[in-house]
């Protein structure tokens, strides 16, 4: 919907001119909200207010492209104040898959603002990511630039947003959606690289007052334990018990199949010299003896060889 010019009245210029540019002021008015929620893929994104009015939510990269959200279907693009893509242009116009295929696309239909490094003529809603801004913003932190990930910088940008010179506004809430960064897999090892960077900046929102609303099942700032105080609590020592009989049983079947493996070897070097031994017999019994002609179509059969010398020879 068209922008609202007694709500534009309420903004100042600084944060009109970050959030909305002049290229896309005809799409969803960004005024600045009390309650700014950013949504990633995990499952806890199905949680998100979608729908919910006080809330602004922003999503990142092709999160689009996903089901089953809000009850079912497409995922509430129509929903979304905004978008983050901030990948380098060559790796976004780069690559042929379907969910890739369809982000471009998507980003050629101009839908909602997209803030990125290097906005396109062909992508309409495209908007320049500001990051200067919150260098300047955040000048003094020990974590200035400490941006490992998308989400790190969306929960900077919410900041300034909510905390634009100092404080948090009154009723300032930061939602996060969603997001745990706590894959630690051979082929995603690089998320759990990336959470100590989100967490800091939540960290930031946090001592700047700015409310939390984080799903339980997040693990985003948790833990199982203290540190010094529950590493001997019931549930540390169940883990780890349970942790020790898996090692074990794991061992227990590397070793037999280690043997397994000794065991094949063997009846692979058997079956090779008992084949080779048959194949030596089966060229002595075919040059040294007669084969035995049937009368009844039966295969011939070799001859016993008479022996020189024997009686009656």
């Amino acid at each position: 919907m068209p922008i609202d010019p007694d709500e534009l009245a309420e903004v100042s210029p600084e944060i009109l001119e970050y959030n909305v540019p002049p290229d896309v002021a005809t799409l969803t008015p960004h005024v600045v909200p009390n309650k700014i929620g950013i949504i990633g893929f995990t499952v806890t994104r199905r949680d998100a207010p979608y729908g919910d009015p006080s809330w602004q939510l922003y999503g990142c990269n092709n999160l689009h492209t996903l089901k089953d959200e809000a009850g079912g279907g497409a995922f509430p693009t129509e929903q979304m104040a905004g978008w983050f893509d901030l990948h380098e242009t060559s790796l976004i116009l780069g690559g042929d898959r379907p969910h890739e295929v369809q982000h471009r696309e998507w980003l050629e239909q101009g839908r909602v603002p997209v803030f990125m490094w290097s906005p396109q003529p062909e992508w309409p809603s495209s908007v320049p990511f500001d990051e200067e801004r919150l260098y300047t913003r955040f000048s003094g932190y020990a974590g200035q630039k400490y941006f490992t990930n998308s989400i790190s910088w969306m929960v900077a940008w919410a900041i300034d947003q909510l905390a634009p010179d100092g404080p948090a506004v009154d009723g300032a809430e930061l939602g996060i959606w969603g997001v745990d960064m706590a894959v630690n897999n051979e082929s995603q090892a690089e998320y759990s690289m990336q959470r100590p960077s989100c967490e800091y900046w939540v960290g930031v929102a946090d001592a700047l007052g700015i409310k939390l609303t984080i799903p339980q099942e997040s693990d985003l700032l948790k833990s199982a334990g203290q540190y010094g105080r529950d590493d001997q609590s019931a549930f540390h020592a169940k883990l780890t018990s349970r942790s020790d009989e898996l090692r074990s049983k794991l061992a227990e079947l590397q070793q037999a199949e280690r043997q397994d493996l000794s065991n094949l070897e063997q009846h692979r070097m058997m079956m090779n010299q008992i084949a080779g031994a048959l194949e030596s017999n089966e060229y002595i019994r075919g040059v040294w003896l007669n084969p035995v002609v049937s009368r009844d179509g039966a295969e011939p059969q070799a001859a016993e060889p008479e022996l020189v010398g024997a009686e009656g020879g």
